[in-house]
């Protein structure tokens, strides 16, 4: 989780032009830059993470329509319900607030608050590659019975839309750990 939040903030820092590796030896430059440092980590991560939610609702868009080819309309029902929530996670994740924004500046929050959401929007990352595997699985297990596994498939769906939420909390400095 760390390592992920380690390398895109890297690949950020090491994208940095002559003159703002300069200007970070001035202090107050340094710490503003720090944080829009932040926010540009925190939007490539999600922006990732979108991109790997979009390929999982494309593949729930197919499993749907191989269990509509079945003729079962109880789990194509059940299967377009998660297609539903999985674009719902997509547009909170896609139109969440930068982690460095006015709400961070009108709070002040510290680096470490900062690193906080860098951690946790890593974290997204690990949630939607686990979730495309699952969605991978489910279609391939296509002809069989999959019931089980679209129920699995489902409550795993919901608990990542109520641990994103938690996102909320970290960013207003709410939550226990982050």
């Amino acid at each position: 989780m760390a390592d992920i939040g380690k390398t895109v903030s890297d690949k950020v820092k090491g994208d940095r032009s002559l003159f703002e590796r300069i200007a970070m030896y001035i202090p107050f430059y340094r710490g503003y830059r720090a944080r829009n440092l932040r926010r540009d980590v925190d939007r490539e991560v999600r922006g990732a993470v979108s991109k790997m939610i979009k390929n999982t609702k494309a593949e729930m868009e197919n499993i749907y329509r191989e269990v509509m080819e079945t003729g079962d309309m109880a789990l194509a029902r059940k299967v377009e319900r998660i297609k539903n929530k999985v674009d719902t996670y997509n547009t909170k994740v896609a139109t969440a607030a930068n982690g460095y924004s006015g709400i961070w500046a009108s709070v002040k929050k510290e680096e470490q608050e900062l690193d906080a959401v860098v951690e946790f929007d890593a974290k997204l990352l690990e949630t939607a590659d686990g979730l495309r595997k699952n969605a991978e699985s489910l279609r391939n297990a296509i002809g069989d019975d999959i019931g089980d596994m679209v129920k699995a498939l489902e409550r795993e769906v919901d608990a990542l839309i109520e641990t994103y939420e938690g996102r909320e909390l970290v960013l207003k400095g709410l939550a226990q750990e982050a």
